[in-house]
Order: structure tokens, then C-alpha cells, then sequence
């Protein structure tokens, strides 16, 4: 019996990303880059169906964060509530 084989989801990182929580951590040329290194692995393996690992989401967090109403991923402005007593 013979498998197909590939990979699901993101494909992991050549390298560790910094502060990813609350900003973007990757630029459009490092997304290239990590797509072309994610695709030419897959092959020296021989995976069967070869995909973009998903290099060009910048991560979790902020990925969500643009898209979330009400969450100002850009303008990081640190508020305080203070409670009526």
C-alpha cells in the first residue's frame, strides 16, 4: 500500500522569529525566501504534493490582530481604567 505524502499546516521556521505578538515578523522578501527554502526541502524529501508552507502568513498573533474589529494592531497606545469607587 502506498501513501501520499505531504505537509499540513505551516511549515516549520529556519529561524526563531522575534517579537511576533505585536507586530509583523516577517518582510515580503524573507516570505520569498522562506517559501523557496519550505519548497525545496519538500522535494530533497520527496514529498508527493508540495506546498508554500504557508510563509507568507506573518504569524498567528498578528494575522488575527488585522483582522479582529476593535484591536488597534498598530497604534499600540497603553491605557489605564481606573474604577469608579
Amino acid at each position: 500500500m502506498s501513501y501520499t505524502t505531504t505537509v499540513t499546516g505551516s511549515y516549520p521556521r529556519k529561524e526563531v522569529q522575534k517579537d511576533t505578538l505585536r507586530k509583523p515578523s516577517v518582510s515580503e522578501e524573507e516570505s520569498f525566501e522562506m517559501i523557496k527554502w519550505a519548497v525545496k526541502e519538500q522535494s530533497d524529501l520527496g514529498l508527493d504534493i508540495i506546498t508554500d508552507g504557508e510563509g507568507y502568513r506573518e504569524n498567528m498573533y498578528w494575522f488575527y490582530q488585522l483582522r479582529l474589529d476593535g484591536v488597534d494592531s498598530v497604534n499600540k497606545i497603553r491605557s489605564i481604567r481606573i474604577e469608579p469607587q
